[in-house]
């Protein structure tokens, strides 16, 4: 009598109980016997992906005197992981299948165990997009993208130049199932010209296990056009030791001379130094390269390395202006120098070819013309004249 047809433990009754040949004798809720409880585990969801937070209960447990709260409740998730607690929340690093086990004890100190798989998805890793921006600098930017089930830890994303020659391997951060990031490379493609491939691979390690290992790379085949500027960083040299596809201009205010040793990547460069002169000296010296074809209308970037100390007027960089017969149709200023630099500092500018120009020639100023009694020295490298 007295049953609430709650949990066994609340079943109240006078019985008799005949046992059966070969049974041993058991006095049954008498109080002098303590039996185990019995242990029910389950999981929410059963099929998650990495990172997503699975919860375990042990409801459905019992035991024949203690309530469950009187229990106690312990839990080992597969991985090495545990937790305490009726109820307890997991979330898994890494893809595979786990069997979480359900520890309860009750107050007597008699324990049972009971187990429920949980199986967990990977994330997919993707380049989904691989662009480039820039002429003498370009970026590369790559996304990647997660397309898996599964949260992606913090992973490594490689760039690759024709297959052979790796860019750099940059850090990506983590992702979540269904978010993409952008990871991004700065690249200097001088002295290359023509197509070339560039390739981007996310988890490039394979450190990330994943639901897909074969789809983390991404193509791209750009055309590089260059520098226009031949011999701009000055480093083919003639016999006689100068720079080839270049030609130096010393006056009686200073003079023109190639610098070994002294350019941005530690060997040759283009320099010019005053000699403090008087007034009756005349011209600046100069550094003019060998023509090359450019496309009326378009745009261009000019750019140069400058060091320069000691000036007491600026140096400059030119466009000569050539038509179709090869005839000077005008000179234009394109950079202006500073009078002092701790090293080379890089100046950029964008022009665009007036109508009628076939042909330009850059030409380095060492400084004004009119500042003859100057005794600093400037130094350029890396000159360059890049478009499409």
């Amino acid at each position: 009598t007295g049953n609430t047809e709650a949990l066994p433990s609340d079943l109240t009754a006078n019985a008799t109980i005949s046992a059966g040949s070969g049974c041993s004798a058991f006095e049954y809720w008498s109080g002098e016997v303590n039996a185990a409880p019995t242990a029910v585990a389950s999981a929410t969801p059963k099929v998650a992906g990495t990172g997503e937070t699975v919860t375990f209960s042990a409801a459905g447990s019992f035991d024949d005197r203690d309530s469950p709260e009187a229990l106690t409740y312990e839990w080992a998730f597969g991985d090495g992981s545990a937790a305490p607690g009726a109820t307890a929340t997991h979330a898994y690093d890494a893809k595979g299948t786990y069997e979480a086990t359900l520890t309860v004890t009750d107050s007597g100190g008699l324990s049972d165990t009971d187990t429920v798989a949980v199986t967990v998805l990977g994330p997919d890793l993707q380049v989904t997009n691989l662009t480039t921006s820039g002429k003498k600098t370009v970026t590369i930017t790559a996304t990647v993208s997660n397309a898996g089930p599964g949260r992606a830890g913090a992973s490594k994303t490689e760039f690759l130049l024709d297959g052979t020659t790796v860019l750099g391997v940059i850090d990506t951060p983590a992702l979540a199932a269904g978010a993409s990031a952008q990871v991004s490379l700065a690249w200097n493609p001088r002295k290359l010209k023509g197509e070339h491939q560039l390739r981007a691979t996310a988890d490039k390690p394979g450190a990330i296990a994943e639901e897909n290992e074969g789809n983390n790379a991404a193509t791209l085949t750009v055309t590089v056009h260059g520098n226009h500027v031949e011999n701009g960083d000055f480093e083919q040299q003639t016999a006689a030791g100068e720079p080839e596809a270049w030609s130096a201009e010393s006056t009686g205010a200073g003079t023109a001379s190639s610098s070994s040793g002294g350019g941005t990547d530690g060997s040759h460069a283009a320099q010019m130094s005053g000699n403090g002169g008087s007034a009756a000296l005349s011209g600046s010296p100069t550094w003019t390269s060998a023509p090359f074809a450019v496309e009326a209308g378009k745009v261009y970037d000019v750019s140069a390395a400058v060091k320069a100390s000691g000036l007491s007027s600026a140096p400059s960089l030119g466009l000569i202006y050539l038509g179709a017969a090869g005839q000077v149709l005008d000179t234009v200023k394109v950079l202006t120098g500073p009078l002092q630099t701790d090293g080379f500092s890089v100046l950029e500018q964008s022009v665009t070819i007036p109508p009628l120009v076939m042909q330009v020639r850059v030409v380095l100023t060492g400084f004004a013309p009119t500042d003859l009694a100057t005794r600093g020295t400037v130094t350029f490298d890396d000159v360059g004249v890049y478009g499409s």
